[in-house]
Order: structure tokens, then sequence, then C-alpha cells
């Protein structure tokens, strides 16, 4: 999502004389596994000017040798998404973008989109000797560096691949969010207190391209990039709410406790020193801890629940219901649809068009003219009761700020080859009530397959 919000503001702001053609996952261009591996292959692309704009994961700029932003990866350094937030709107962030120019890019925003917790397919990981022997994925190297030297065996596998060694019980565990570990193969039990690091993405331009632009669409193309960051905070729950989803969604929220979190800031500790080797790295960790030192405590934090929905090892989370008549649909959403139901114009314009859902076997799929291509692997539907609920993926450029949350639930009627969706409910992910109502509820669904 956060990528279309930028597209719709550039687009909006230049008056339409500025066209943002999206790429869904660039790394395509060489391989399909989105690993640590893929990671130079983006960059390499904006560097080189191949890609002009670009929404990548902080860590694609560490693996290309960003010392600022590598301060972001330090082990527990970064254990509030307050904190999180305030590194993207202040100086902090600013400084660390700016260590991008060195690497032929522009750093124009840094979008933090939450916390980075160990999610458990058996019992919980409550302290470091639970690591120990375990498999335990991770897709970046410094997520490989760090879990490595606590004793984990961590296979670099996505996809598939990691759907279906989780299901024959091969995986233990993965780090992931909060707000998107529901999207995962199956539901686990997350330690919502460990925050091992942030999941944070940033906005780069290539800098020749930048540099040319007439100042004025220099000015309009980072004040969208700012926008976007405010966006992706609005957008994202409070880890109180991320826990209550998840909990409700079937999984278990666990916390470790002050003593347990002592102890793995401890046996992290040589990895933090290895990383504050270099003084550009110190230095951002040094500015860091002095921020959140002034940031107030968190104001709404993730409670332990047991899940109220649970489901058995495989099912993910998303149990989908033969009562549910699985397929492709068809709808055409008029901008006028988005007003009458009260959604401003820029996002209407923004979602207008013809969409096609795809439902089967529990996945679920949408494109439409402004991301004609599904870029939200993972994404799932289930029923619960007389209620469908489609949950996003917990990674792609399409997901942004609400991957691995609920989008919408709604009841539904068939007729003739025809769904129409009823009572059309947003879920944290989805935005306003309004605006899934105008999208999902506002017209009938036709048969497509």
């Amino acid at each position: 999502m956060a990528v279309l919000d930028l597209a719709h503001r550039i687009e909006r702001r230049s008056g339409g004389g500025i066209d943002v053609e999206i790429e869904w996952q660039a790394h395509r261009r060489t391989t399909d596994v989105w690993t640590a591996d893929a990671a130079p292959i983006v960059a390499d692309l904006v560097t080189a000017g191949d890609v002009e704009l670009a929404v990548t994961p902080e860590w694609v700029w560490i693996e290309h040798g960003a010392p600022s932003l590598a301060a972001l990866r330090t082990p527990f350094l970064i254990d509030r998404l307050e904190v999180l937030q305030e590194i993207a709107v202040g100086g902090t962030g600013e400084r660390m973008l700016a260590d991008l120019t060195e690497h032929g890019v522009r750093g124009l925003a840094l979008l933090p989109q939450g916390l980075r917790s160990p999610l458990s397919f058996g019992p919980a990981i409550l302290e470091p000797d639970d690591l120990v022997g375990s498999s335990f994925r991770s897709l970046d190297r410094q997520g490989l560096s760090l879990f490595r030297s606590l004793g984990a065996e961590v296979p670099v596998v996505d996809g598939d691949e990691y759907t279906g060694r989780v299901a024959r019980g091969e995986i233990d565990g993965v780090d992931a969010s909060l707000a998107t570990a529901s999207a995962h193969p199956e539901l686990g039990t997350i330690t919502a207190d460990l925050a091992y690091y942030p999941l944070s993405s940033v906005v780069v331009a290539n800098s020749a391209w930048f540099a040319s632009l007439a100042p004025d669409v220099r000015e309009l193309v980072q004040a969208a990039a700012t926008e976007t960051v405010g966006f992706v905070i609005d957008s994202t729950p409070s880890p109180a709410a991320a826990a209550e989803a998840y909990c409700a969604a079937g999984g278990t929220v666990s916390l470790a406790g002050e003593t347990l979190v002592a102890r793995w800031r401890a046996a992290a500790a040589p990895a933090r020193a290895a990383l504050e080797q270099d003084p550009v790295t110190a230095e951002n960790v040094a500015a860091i801890m002095a921020l959140a030192a002034r940031v107030p405590p968190e104001r709404d934090p993730a409670r332990a629940c047991e899940g109220t929905a649970a489901r058995p090892p495989g099912a993910g989370g998303h149990a989908p219901s033969a009562d549910f008549p699985e397929g492709v649909y068809r709808a055409e959403i008029p901008v006028s649809a988005f007003l009458e139901a009260g959604v401003d114009g820029q996002t209407a314009e923004g979602h207008a068009g013809i969409w096609t859902l795809t439902f089967r076997g529990g996945t679920w799929e949408s494109t439409d003219p402004h991301a004609p291509v599904h870029d939200c692997p993972g994404s799932a539907y289930r029923v619960e009761g007389d209620r469908i609920v489609v949950v996003l993926g917990d990674r792609g450029a399409s997901c942004g700020g609400s991957a691995g949350r609920e989008l919408f639930s709604a009841r539904w009627e068939v007729d003739d080859g025809v769904v129409r969706f009823l009572d059309v409910r947003a879920g944290p992910g989805g935005g306003s009530d309004a605006f899934v109502q105008a999208l999902f509820g506002s017209t009938d669904w036709s048969r497509a397959d």
C-alpha cells in the first residue's frame, strides 16, 4: 500500500504530469526468491538508473554498504514503535538517508513499519537457549548473522519452499512483525516484547535522475515521499491492537518479561559490538539511544493473549470453507462509488477501475488498473461463522504498511455466479469502513473464470 500511496501522491501533486509506472518485485528480473542474495539486484537497478524510484527494505542498502542504516539493525536497540517513528520523522532519519548519496541514490524517506520478534510454530521462544539448535528462518544477512550467533540453524527459504517446510515441521520459527504474523504459513506464538530490530523500508531515487528534475518537481517528489511516511505511521496498528488481532485470528502472544529480555541483550552484545566497530554506525547508534531516552514510555504495549480461534497445524490461519464459492470475480468500481461513501477524491481516483479478486484454496489475490500484478504473496482468506476475512501477506511492494494485517471482512450472498459482499468492515490494514465498503461492497462481483 505504501508504494501505491507514494505513486498516487506524485501523480496528484504533478497534476498528472508525472506518470508513475510501478514495477512490482523488480528483483524478479533475475530471481524469484526474495533473500539477501536479491538485495544487490534492486540496489544496482536504482544506482544504474534502470529504475528511477524504489521502495525497498532498509537492509537492501545495508547490504550495499550504508553504515548509517546499519544502526537500525543493532540488536535490541529499537524496542518501541514510537522510537522508530521518531527516527523516521526527525533529524536522525534524515542523516541516515543522507548517507545514501555515496551509493548513487537520493534517500527520500524512511518508512517505519514495525518491530521484528520471534514467532514460534511450537513452544514460545522466551530466552536465548530456546534458539539453540532450532531451525529459525530469516531472509537478510543481518538476521542470518544474529541468529546463527545465538545458536540457531538459519535456512534461507521463501515462497512455496518456506510454506512446505513449515508444514513438514522443518522450520521451528521465524523473525516476524506482530502486525504481519498471521500471514505466515501457520499460526504460532509470537513473543511481542522481544524486539530484535525494526521492520522498515526506504524510498530512494536515482541521484542523476533526481538532479535532472526541475526544482519544483524535485520538491513535489520529496513532499510526496514525506507524506507517505505519515500514511505508514497512521496505518500501522499499535502493538496492543496488533496483538489482539493476532489472537483473534487464532495465534498466541507471549511476553518474555524484563529479566529474560536482559538475557537476550547480553547474548546479542557481541553482535552489537561488531556493528559498532564502524564509526558511522556507532555514531548513529548513540544518536538513537539519545533519542530513545527522550521518547515517552510505550503508549499501547502488546498484551499476552491466547488464540480464540485456534486451527490445526498446517492451516496457516487461513482455513477456506466450501460455503464460500471459490473462483475469480471481477467488478468495475467507479470514482463516484468512493465519493458517495465519503472517501476523498485522491483515494477515489487512485482506486477506481476494474478490479479482479481471486479466492482459491484459502489464498487471495487482487489486481486493478493501478496494480496489474498481485504483489502481496501470502495473502489469504478464511471463513469465520458467516463472514469471510481477507488478510494480506507479510511482504511484497503492494502490501505496504498493511502487510500481514486484516484488510476487510464481510458477509456475502450468491446468485447465479454473482457474489455480493454485505456488511463490509475494515480490518486494521483496510483503512476506513467507508473505503472498504465502496471498494468491495458497493457493487456485484461477477464470475470471471
